[in-house]
């Protein structure tokens, strides 16, 4: 599906023996002094002897014996190096592949509950009725209100065949208690829907195997829909195996483009070139965000270098090495760290990340950020006057705070709005200031609600204002940005279309 170009030539492959002897009597005698320096190997073999013959406690060799391999793992300072037993490897290739036990469902983070974003056909989950849209509130009676998503998802997964209750509240308001069982599960790791009117959109939550086949699969059924544009979701994907990274990429690529260069082990450097003489051409925009790792940042470097996509969201993780595994004569496996990974525009991942094209922080707002790019609409946005419910292009999201009236003046979330006109929204610790800018305006508020607009000031005593923390907007500066406002019954207008400067679906 690809090929590599060596620009050093090197032997990649390679074999870690490590062996053993346990069988002769220790010569040294006891509290003789070591050496300052170790002077070969030999060393592990005579201190593992002492130990297992002398030591007080009477060890068992495999305890040592793990001890010695986790010690060896320790001094290099390397997290993603780890000796793995057989179950763990099994578990480890069980999670890349979509294979987990639980109720066959996919999670969507909210302010307060989880929202189920899909229901995966023959699973318990779709035979107890859950459906799309339902928001869990009480996992086996528990209130989760508020808990990280992956702590509701480690109390939703569990033993195959024990049972858990849960409590959802339907978006008529209706609020169910179902009894499910979990099962073993063997769930794709690609899911797929068409946004707007003509936008497909594919969330990829690992590199699995068989991920490139489910990803094909669902690519060709959207583009038998006739979409125009398509956002691939890379948000919270730890990462996986690096071919299938590889693979993806390609689809999307020439032939001959470099999709990923990787320093190896041995000092020889490796390109990998896309063979793909058909590639899928449609504008892409990649969804990232702090989780985003691994294979995730090296499909994510590919498409963006090779001028394919665009990146939405947030910095990514930072994790541009590679590991192989190795499996063991006695048992176990070792992930080993042996490559660093480089983007083809010569950008080294590891420690760094990549910074999105467009900065949006909100969660809540990253979706439709990208659809707007590919899929731009100009309706008016409505916030809701009476909680945090924002309609944009008729679709209702959660801004996290309600709108504030104070001295009869509208105050709406700074960074919510800011970013959903498509600003870049920072605040810097040293200045006590907030920075926003967008395409060639720029926006300077300081702690005391001052605002510079493109290094002028505009005159507002009340421009912002800060609650509990948080920052809002006065609807007086948006007007001074050139937006307009009305009010009604149903809320607030802002008079211009959800953000996006750049219009990608031509």
């Amino acid at each position: 599906m690809y090929k590599i170009s060596s620009k050093n030539a090197g032997q990649l492959f390679f074999v870690f023996i490590v062996c053993l002897v346990l069988s002769f009597s220790p010569t040294r005698a006891y509290g003789e002094t070591y050496p300052e320096q170790i002077e070969d190997e030999g060393a592990i073999i005579e201190v593992f002897e002492y130990l297992k013959e002398a030591h007080l406690s009477q060890p068992e060799g495999k305890q040592l014996l793990k001890g010695a391999i986790q010690g060896m793992i320790d001094t290099l300072e390397d997290p993603y190096t780890v000796y793995l037993s057989k179950n763990e490897l099994d578990q480890l290739t069980r999670n890349l592949d979509g294979d987990y036990t639980g109720i066959g469902v996919y999670l969507e983070g909210q302010k307060d509950y989880p929202r189920i974003e899909e229901v995966f056909p023959d699973s318990p989950a779709s035979r107890a009725g859950l459906q799309r849209g339902d928001q869990i509130i009480r996992v086996n009676g528990l209130d989760i209100k508020g808990l990280p998503l992956y702590d509701v998802v480690a109390k939703i997964t569990g033993t195959p065949g024990s049972d858990l209750s849960l409590t959802i509240i339907r978006n008529t308001g209706q609020e169910i208690t179902l009894a499910l069982k979990r099962e073993l599960l063997d769930i794709p790791t690609v899911i797929s829907k068409v946004l707007g009117e003509k936008t497909g959109y594919m969330g990829i939550k690992s590199f699995g195997d068989r991920t490139p086949e489910h990803f094909e699969s669902r690519l060709k059924d959207l583009l038998s829909q006739n979409i125009t544009g398509l956002i691939i979701d890379l948000r919270d994907n730890p990462g996986g195996y690096i071919n299938a990274a590889i693979r993806l990429s390609e689809i999307f690529l020439k032939e001959n483009s470099l999709i990923v260069s990787t320093d190896n082990f041995d000092g020889s450097i490796k390109e990998y070139l896309s063979q793909e003489r058909n590639p899928v051409e449609i504008p892409l925009v990649i969804l990232v965000n702090s989780d985003s790792a691994s294979a995730s940042e090296l499909m994510s470097g590919a498409l963006r270098d090779n001028g394919k996509a665009l990146l939405v969201g947030e910095n990514t993780f930072g994790k541009g090495t590679a590991q192989s595994i190795i499996i063991l004569e006695r048992g176990g496996a070792l992930k080993m760290t042996t490559s660093e990974y480089i983007t083809p525009l010569g950008i080294h991942v590891d420690g760094k990340g990549l910074a999105p094209d467009y900065t949006v922080e909100t969660e809540a707002l990253q979706t439709f950020f990208a659809l707007n790019l590919l899929e731009p609409q100009k309706k008016p946005v409505t916030y809701s006057k009476t909680n945090d419910q924002v309609i944009i292009n008729d679709e209702i999201i959660l801004s996290g705070r309600n709108p504030l009236l104070r001295n009869n003046r509208w105050y709406l979330p700074l960074r919510f709005t800011l970013e959903l006109l498509g600003y870049t929204v920072k605040w810097d610790d040293a200045s006590k200031k907030i920075y926003a800018h967008k395409d060639q305006d720029s926006l300077e508020i300081d702690i005391l609600g001052n605002v510079f607009i493109n290094e002028g000031m505009v005159k507002r005593s009340s421009g912002t204002i800060i609650e509990n923390g948080v920052g809002y907007l006065s609807t007086g500066i948006l007007e001074a940005l050139g937006y307009s406002i009305t009010e009604n019954d149903e809320g607030i207008i802002l008079g211009v279309g959800f953000a996006g400067s750049q219009d990608l679906s031509e």
